[in-house]
């Protein structure tokens, strides 16, 4: 069976704190940022695209400055900056347009905005063409405006979403024993009462359920809701349902340098074989020009030698010929001689007494 391409709408959070982290993220996003530990092509940056207002470090990092010093006082672990990084699967990414990914990512930005309160918490935007597979990053300063005041509130935009209520009949049948066990020590005046995180005293002990889910499921299918859907993107898959537990960028960014690094110890190992193995083809190939020229010189050998060949069996015949013709020509002449012999004893007058 033909395995179905992926088409996920990808959408990450991230939190920033500490000066340095932050200045690390800004100078990433400009590409300034010395020993980056992302896999970039330094031949392709000048791809990226990086709108004007936001391609200066000082600018940016001004703009974040004004921003929390409209906070008031900083806690000193205070989260600083929300990353939000947007892409998609890889198999997607290919088949979308320059055009297409162009207003994807920029409807992307204006769904952080909303998300944010605004452009006015907007620090840095850019879109990476360097990397494997192009992505946009927005950093935003997480501040909240209540009336005329601005509070740096994070947690207010990212926390979690507490939901409390009484327990349905089935979830009141699973949780039984525990409730009846609960019950039992409160009635005893025990109070050291453990139960499963989900399930609480409520007033006048009547046990309630008590929840406690992340922002960020909602996000995700807002997004998909939002942006995704518009370009034919799917929704991930719920962690709830899958398991899966999240990697932060740092850490992921951090690995993929482990494997580029082996990659590169491999590479060198294979570049050290293929040298070697050139020197040994030419060594071969310089061999071979040797054996061709001694087989040339030895074919031209052979040719005069044939050709002596063919000369000398031409003139043997010949002689054969010539010795064939004086033989019959001494025969010839040694017949005549005996005949003339002959002749002459005929014609001598015999001798008598």
């Amino acid at each position: 069976m033909a395995q179905v391409a992926k088409k996920f709408g990808i959408m990450r959070i991230a939190k920033i704190s500490g000066r340095k982290t932050v200045r690390d993220a800004l100078k990433h996003n400009l590409r300034q940022l010395k020993n980056d530990t992302a896999n970039i092509d330094p031949t392709r940056s000048h791809e990226n695209v990086i709108p004007n207002k936001f391609a200066d470090y000082d600018t940016c990092k001004n703009k974040f400055e004004a921003n929390l010093l409209k906070a008031g006082k900083i806690r000193k672990n205070a989260v600083m900056l929300h990353e939000i990084v947007i892409t998609a699967s890889p198999e997607q990414v290919a088949k979308m347009t320059q055009k297409e990914l162009h207003t994807y990512f920029s409807d992307a930005v204006r769904w952080g905005n909303k998300l944010h309160g605004g452009e006015q918490n907007l620090v840095s935007i850019a879109v990476h063409y360097d990397e494997s597979n192009p992505h946009c990053h927005l950093l935003y300063t997480p501040i909240e405006t209540v009336g005329d005041k601005f509070k740096l509130n994070s947690r207010g935009i990212l926390g979690n979403i507490e939901e409390r209520r009484h327990p349905t009949p089935k979830e009141l049948e699973e949780n039984a024993l525990d409730i009846a066990n609960a019950q039992s020590k409160i009635d005893s005046g025990d109070k050291n009462i453990k139960l499963p995180k989900a399930l609480v005293p409520g007033k006048n002990n009547v046990f309630i359920l008590q929840r406690s889910e992340s922002r960020l499921s909602d996000y995700q299918t807002d997004f998909y809701e939002e942006v995704g859907k518009k370009y034919g993107l799917d929704r991930g898959i719920k962690k709830s349902l899958t398991n899966a537990t999240h990697t932060p960028l740092k850490e992921y960014h951090a690995e993929l340098t482990k494997k580029v690094d082996a990659l590169k110890v491999n590479l060198d190992n294979l570049t050290i074989n293929y040298s070697k193995r050139q020197s040994d083809y030419d060594y071969v190939l310089k061999k071979l020009s040797v054996v061709n020229t001694e087989l040339k010189t030895v074919s031209q050998q052979y040719d005069s030698m044939k050709s002596n060949k063919n000369t000398l069996k031409s003139d043997i015949e010949r002689l054969t010929v010539l010795q064939q013709n004086a033989r019959n020509q001494t025969i010839d002449v040694l017949k005549a001689q005996i005949q003339q012999i002959e002749q002459d004893q005929n014609h001598r007058p015999s001798m008598r007494r």
